[in-house]
């Protein structure tokens, strides 16, 4: 008889001996039957057993919703997701905007962004741009015409809402002034520069693609970290054991490393990282192309 057998067998006495125990302890005082197979099986409608939590999972969803649009906007700009981003911005209302927050620290780490912006409008995302109505300047302005058409091209966004707000906007022309309105314009919106904005369903979410020295070193170390785990898994070294690490590569690539000098080493549980160029023996050696750098890996096991 194998053991698969046998624990199918014993499993009745086994539960049967556990209830025993425990009624005469006096742990499970209400038990009113001597065996546990006279008792009626527990029901998932009894109110001890309603673990679920209604407000936890609606947060959790919107979570999921926010994650999956900004999953899709990396993807979309070909941006790796080990390239930490500045920013998400996401237009929330009012009803939603606490589970968000409450759930900011997780979307940040999903999407390896620095910071989680909440705001009420989608007017943060683009810019106001106004072009020129001539059938509504020609008999209003005759001559000056192309010169206010002019102006209107060069109308700052500042302006331009003020002129959406108040209905009028006053210039100076030649040392005159002139009133524009809204019929004197054709209004249009244009995406905010370095933004990548998606709508999906009842959420418009923007990515911060603008990345500074410090993001593109961190992004770089974060491939270099990714590399030597795969080293590691191939040279067969344990999860548990010390490296060392040598490396040749470009000067860009160096900086990054020194920049997240702690980071890298305690990530590959590396003592030493040195840029020293050079095989040593014993080591486990490849060449990498790490975002437009060749990078050649040397990994000991100390």
């Amino acid at each position: 008889m194998n053991s698969d057998t046998i624990s199918k067998l014993i499993a009745p006495f086994t539960a049967e001996a556990l209830y025993r125990r425990l009624v005469d302890a006096g742990v499970n005082a209400a038990a009113s039957f001597e065996s546990v197979h006279l008792e009626t099986f527990p029901s998932a409608a009894h109110a001890a057993f309603q673990f679920r939590e209604p407000a936890l999972e609606e947060k959790m969803s919107l979570v999921r919703d926010i994650v999956v649009a900004g999953r899709a906007l990396r993807s979309a700009k070909a941006i790796k997701v080990r390239q930490p981003l500045r920013r998400l911005l996401v237009v929330v209302d009012e009803q939603k905007r606490s589970a968000l927050l409450a759930g900011a620290g997780l979307i940040k780490d999903e999407l390896n962004v620095k910071a989680v912006e909440l705001i009420g409008s989608g007017d943060a995302l683009t810019i106001p741009r106004a072009e020129p109505f001539f059938k509504a300047l020609g008999p209003k302005f005759g001559k000056n015409a192309n010169a206010v058409a002019e102006m209107i091209r060069h109308l700052t966004p500042e302006q331009i809402r003020q002129l959406a707000a108040n209905g009028t906007l006053a210039l100076t022309l030649s040392g005159e002034t002139v009133t524009l309105n809204p019929d004197d314009v054709r209004l249009k919106a244009e995406q905010a520069p370095g933004l990548a904005i998606s709508t999906e369903g009842e959420w418009t979410v923007a990515l911060d693609t603008n990345l500074d020295e410090a993001l593109i070193n961190e992004g770089l170390a974060r491939e270099f970290v990714n590399r030597v785990q795969n080293m590691r898994k191939d040279a067969g070294f344990e999860i548990v054991d010390r490296i060392r690490i040598h490396y040749e590569t470009s000067d860009l690539m160096h900086r990054a490393l020194q920049h997240s000098l702690h980071y890298v080493k305690n990530e590959t549980l590396a003592e030493t990282l040195e840029r020293d160029g050079v095989a040593m023996p014993n080591t486990h050696r490849e060449e990498w192309e790490i975002n437009g750098n060749k990078t050649i890996i040397c990994i000991e096991r100390i």
